[in-house]
């Protein structure tokens, strides 16, 4: 018997955004669950559209607890032995959850990570975060094989699912994250209770960037606060977030952008983009 799934989605405004998930996601749940987590959205609109759709569990916070807090109220109201994670502003493949049902037939004790792209590189911004910014929108270009084991340090949670018991023992995600590094943060302590984590390439997902220099900065400066404060609880990762990780995400980036046909100015933009995006970061 194929296992059953819990997907969990923490949402906060972007009612389009989330309209384009759950419409990607709708034709194919065939009796897996699905919890969206309300957490306490300002526009009252996503309320009203949650409250219509009877074929989901929604939880509605009254206070902003931000996205890990979210993803733990999901986790622990999940109904099924394997729970996916997938971000409210990301558009869904047409097998999707079968492709996470079919890993976890293979590999019902392990995680798995999925391939996830940008919905557009119109922008040079776009193209930064989908190669530069780090391994989480490149891991197509560093040519990892079907079900290949991969490093927590991919442990996104725009496309990745785990065993419950897993994330139950190694404690939920921690709250004191902003969205930013608390997913890696926790790949590590699944990590260090014995879980391995494999890729699957086929396993795709879109996702919606920043596309705007105000948004993206802001966004650099909340990963550099979660680099910071990662640094801090777990010391011990420091060189290997540092060099292992930010230096192959540059290098790949780079690579991947200046094969992509672009012209001179396309490419300086992005390399202007790389250096901002990283000195907001550190």
């Amino acid at each position: 018997m194929d296992p059953q799934l819990s997907v969990v989605i923490p949402a906060f405004n972007k009612l389009d955004y989330l309209q384009q998930l759950l419409d990607s996601l709708r034709p194919q749940v065939n009796g897996h669950q699905v919890i969206v987590i309300n957490d306490a959205s300002t526009d009252r609109q996503v309320r009203s559209f949650l409250d219509k759709q009877d074929w989901l569990c929604v939880i509605n916070q009254s206070t902003n607890k931000g996205s890990s807090a979210a993803r733990n109220i999901g986790i622990l109201n999940a109904t099924s032995d394997r729970v996916v994670f997938i971000d409210s502003d990301c558009i869904a493949s047409k097998d999707f959850i079968q492709r996470h049902v079919k890993f976890h037939s293979k590999f019902p004790h392990e995680g798995v990570v999925g391939n996830t792209v940008a919905v557009s590189q119109d922008k040079s911004i776009l193209r930064f975060l989908e190669y530069g910014s780090s391994p989480m929108f490149g891991i197509s270009e560093r040519g990892y094989g079907s079900y290949e084991k991969i490093s927590f340090h991919f442990f996104f949670t725009c496309n990745a699912s785990v065993p419950r018991r897993s994330l139950l023992k190694a404690g939920l995600f921690d709250e004191r994250y902003n969205g930013a590094w608390d997913d890696i943060e926790l790949g590590y302590r699944l990590d260090q209770d014995g879980l391995e984590f494999r890729y699957d390439p086929d396993m795709l997902v879109s996702h919606h960037h920043p596309t705007t220099v105000p948004q993206f900065l802001q966004r650099q400066i909340r990963v550099g606060k979660g680099y910071y404060r990662v640094s801090k609880q777990h010391p011990e990762l420091l060189g290997s977030l540092q060099f292992d990780n930010q230096l192959e995400a540059l290098k790949t980036g780079l690579s991947a952008n200046m094969s992509k046909g672009k012209s001179t100015l396309e490419k300086a933009e992005f390399i202007i983009f790389d250096f901002l995006g990283r000195l907001f970061m550190w």
